[in-house]
């Protein structure tokens, strides 16, 4: 095992390397992203690396020895920064005051491995240099990611098993949502967010391409859809119809925008009217039976009153991060309501909102909220900008349609505990963030100095203005 965490090691820093040669930081993070959702831990795993955290850990040594190179632009801290780095200090006393060694540290491993980690994830990208063509590569990275993603989930649902890669999508012990297009990450709910952001990415090059470059994005962005279509899960579809809407609502003239809006709503209304019971019953999962598949909507109320009764009895604190299952057996077998309770026994909370309120607390649920809202209205400012560049305020309007994704597929499915979603997440939260303090607040950047990436000659400037945010 030593040996093959050394050569796993020798290989990240030497890729690492390698990228912020020729990539810069801005390189070294979507190539975390990538290999975090192709290669991740159902494709190498050593105890609990995995070759994207060791990835991670490249990019928080390059930032610690190289941040005032020109790969990074040092900010000040600002009050926005505070409530998120207050919220993962709450979601941290949480898992230290309860038991986190319990289930084989799985409340500890879940901090530091969806939160704490994508948290170096967020300030990268809050400290990254980002020129208008480093975004323009950002945007081109999430839109070949989403075509990927959506061959791939095509592929599973026609079970044309012979285009699916990585061959652990098909071969993995892990049979749950086997049918749909679940992709690398084997959850067609991230699956899901990660196509939406492609579906965002692909939009972004409309305004710059010709007659047979629209064609092309026309072609993709069908691609994408057909894929958020194989997934087979309606939170999916919700979140790319919103996302969709947002960019309609942002970026369409105005004498356009309304009626785009009213005919989009009025098709979907008919859709969903005359497919209704059939969205609620049909078929998704290969080894689940319809009947089975239409008992999937009756177990959230299940789980939301259980949330309820969790929170009458923990409503401040909670019952610690990661202590879920250690308590809802209690309210399992105590209720009193007409619902069959048992069938939620097997399940987590199928809400990210829930989920963080039974085990934080009104505390950990509010300041989860806020950190949403923040980086939304970050985006929406950056967006609105008119004076930026146009690929620089495009960022705004991609996290603003992540956010949907994120949102929608969260509001049924705790998105929280599925890898790689927060570390996409809270890195483009963070790229909103840091372009927000940059061109909309102000910000201080300490002098510069050339290290000989993609340099001719150091660079080096002063601005003595203070930012403020919030």
């Amino acid at each position: 095992m030593i040996v093959l965490f050394s050569i796993a090691a020798i290989v990240a820093v030497i890729w690492g390397i390698v990228f912020l040669r020729f990539g810069g930081a801005i390189g070294v993070a979507l190539l975390t992203i990538l290999v975090g959702v192709c290669f991740g831990a159902e494709f190498f795993q050593i105890s609990l690396l995995t070759l994207d955290r060791l990835l991670v850990g490249v990019l928080l040594g390059a930032y610690v020895l190289l941040r005032r190179s020109e790969l990074f632009e040092p900010k000040q801290v600002c009050s926005w920064d505070v409530v998120f780095f207050t919220f993962l200090a709450w979601l941290t006393f949480s898992t230290l005051m309860h038991d986190w060694r319990d289930d084989g540290l799985r409340p500890a491993s879940r901090l530091i491995f969806f939160y704490l980690f994508p948290a170096v994830m967020y300030w990268i990208g809050r400290e990254v240099t980002l020129t208008p063509k480093a975004l323009s590569y950002v945007y081109l990275f999430g839109a070949v990611l989403g075509v990927y993603l959506a061959l791939t989930a095509i592929a599973e649902w026609r079970q044309v098993y012979a285009l699916v890669f990585p061959r652990y999508i098909i071969n993995s012990a892990n049979t749950e949502f086997l049918g749909r297009g679940r992709g690398p990450l084997l959850n067609p709910s991230a699956n899901g967010i990660l196509l939406c952001l492609g579906m965002g990415s692909i939009l972004m090059f409309w305004h710059s391409a010709n007659g047979l470059g629209r064609a092309a994005i026309i072609t993709c962005f069908v691609v994408i859809c057909t894929g958020v279509l194989a997934t087979l899960t309606r939170c999916v579809w919700l979140g790319a119809a919103l996302g969709i809407a947002c960019v309609v609502v942002l970026s369409f003239p105005k004498r356009l925008r309304f009626s785009v809006i009213v005919c989009g709503t009025v098709a979907l209304s008919v859709l969903v009217a005359a497919n209704w019971q059939s969205l609620q019953r049909f078929k998704r999962d290969k080894n689940v039976s319809a009947a089975e598949m239409s008992q999937s909507a009756s177990i959230r109320p299940v789980l939301a009153y259980i949330a309820w009764e969790m929170f009458k009895d923990h409503p401040i604190s909670g019952v610690g991060f990661g202590q879920y299952k250690q308590h809802d057996r209690f309210y399992l077998d105590r209720g009193s309501t007409d619902l069959n309770l048992e069938i939620g026994r097997p399940y987590l909370q199928h809400n990210i909102c829930l989920s963080v309120l039974t085990e934080t607390g009104l505390v950990g649920m509010n300041l989860q909220l806020l950190v949403m809202l923040i980086w939304c209205r970050a985006a929406t400012e950056v967006w609105r900008k008119r004076d930026l560049p146009l690929e620089t305020r495009q960022l705004g309007l991609l996290v603003l349609v992540l956010f949907c994704a994120y949102f929608a597929n969260g509001m049924f499915q705790d998105v929280t505990i599925v890898p790689m979603v927060h570390m996409v997440w809270f890195f483009y939260g963070g790229l909103a963030i840091g372009q927000h303090i940059k061109h909309v607040s102000g910000h201080s950047p300490n002098g510069r100095m050339s290290i000989g990436i993609g340099a001719t000659r150091p660079v080096e400037f002063r601005d003595r203005r203070r930012s403020s945010v919030g």
